[in-house]
């Protein structure tokens, strides 16, 4: 019970040290923002339902974005992702692959209300809100064993690869915690799944 209550200490300790201290989330000029997320909720990507009693593997979409700072309220930067499904059921089996590879470009309009707005300082010093567009090439990978084929009236093995263009808009925030460290959120069907959500590290001045 004791070691209990200490660790339990050490945790409360750990997460004071964490989220204190009084962090300035003004995005600026030559900024460098690396962000590692996960995403939710597939926008209907490689779905498949096989029937019946099945076993699936999943590894969640997986975003890592780098942006850089060209101007006070604009950054531009590059994405990449990977999303893993399996379904099998009795003997046959489905594997889906997911790699995307695109570009972004965001307004971090929460600069601009602060310019305008002396008052809205005090409230929006720890967040980066933004707007922002992406374009990305979605590569799947399908593997199974379920095609039929005709001419031997059997179930053989193939792949089928895919590549599709996505472009969409985004809605995000970071909330700095830290000076460099900051919670990171993206909503919109531009990204692998609607709903992201991870960490950002800050370079900058």
């Amino acid at each position: 019970m004791k070691n209990l209550i200490l660790k339990a200490k050490i945790l409360l300790i750990a997460l004071i040290f964490i989220f204190s201290g009084n962090a300035n989330a003004q995005f600026g000029e030559d900024d460098v923002l690396l962000s590692l997320g996960i995403s939710a909720g597939d926008p209907g990507y490689h779905k498949y339902t096989l029937g019946g009693n099945y076993t699936s593997a999943f590894i969640p979409p997986v975003i890592f974005q780098g942006e850089l700072g060209i101007y006070k309220y604009v950054s531009i930067g590059a994405q990449l992702g990977y999303q893993y499904k399996a379904y099998k059921d009795y003997s046959y089996y489905h594997k889906y692959s997911n790699y995307s590879i695109g570009a972004v470009g965001a307004y971090h309009y929460s600069n601009l209300i602060q310019d305008l707005s002396e008052p809205s300082r005090k409230y929006l010093k720890q967040l980066d809100l933004y707007a922002s567009f992406i374009l990305r090439f979605n590569i799947e990978i399908h593997k199974s064993n379920h095609y039929y084929d005709p001419s031997t009236k059997l179930f053989i093995d193939y792949s089928d690869n895919s590549v599709k263009l996505i472009i969409g808009p985004l809605l995000g925030f970071r909330y700095y915690f830290k000076e460099q460290i900051a919670l990171w959120s993206e909503l919109g069907y531009g990204n692998l799944g609607v709903f992201t959500f991870g960490f950002t590290y800050k370079l900058g001045k």
